[in-house]
């Protein structure tokens, strides 16, 4: 009876170090998240110049794939639909990944980029959902805004919004010549939410 107690208090034993050494591969350290988080903050109040007015949100995450490990996701308030990226460079300083395409992107700061385009098509958007009867916060979302030729202005901005009851559609938005938003384009699943494509 013994023998048999000790064993399985032993498979047990064994058994939680496997969980926790699962979860930790997995999850990563929580205290961890906190200092890459205050290292992000630091950096961009201190390097990089920004209030913390300019900053809705710092959240610091952890990936086991491609040796990524330790980063912080960022979301300014004036891109409230851009979350950026920003981790450690192989000399321990924080570095942004530049896979977002926005005013926030650090490669793009030599750029005079006309911003304001994508306020003006976010704007546009919601007038013409709502114009629906649709809302942001119950129907819709828009998932990224971008320049039509990535890093040109020329040809205006388009954004890609995800409706909510319409999950695996795909929808763009663009301005047209009289300064309104219209749906460019639907493509993949049952396009619900499809409009007449008038500029």
């Amino acid at each position: 009876m013994y023998e048999k107690k000790k064993w399985f208090l032993s498979l047990t034993a064994v058994g939680l170090c496997i969980i926790f050494w699962a979860m930790y591969f997995i999850f990563g350290n929580p205290l961890n998240y906190k200092i890459i988080e205050k290292d992000t903050s630091d950096y961009l109040h201190t390097i990089k110049g920004y209030k913390q007015k300019e900053i809705q949100s710092i959240t610091g995450k952890y990936t086991p794939l491609y040796n990524i490990g330790y980063y912080a996701t960022v979301v300014y308030k004036d891109e409230p639909y851009f979350t950026y990226s920003y981790t450690y460079d192989n000399n321990k300083k924080i570095i942004q990944d530049n896979g977002i395409l926005g005013r926030h992107t650090e490669s793009f700061e030599h750029l005079n980029l006309n911003w304001s385009l994508f306020d003006q098509l976010i704007k546009g958007i919601h007038t013409n959902l709502q114009e629906r009867g649709l809302s942001e916060k119950r129907d819709y979302s828009i998932r990224h805004v971008q320049f039509i030729d990535i890093d040109d202005d020329k040809n205006g901005a388009e954004a890609y919004v995800d409706f909510k009851k319409d999950k695996k559609s795909d929808y763009s938005y663009r301005m047209n010549n009289e300064g309104k938003a219209y749906q460019y384009s639907c493509s993949n699943g049952k396009c619900i939410f499809k409009e007449k494509y008038e500029q």
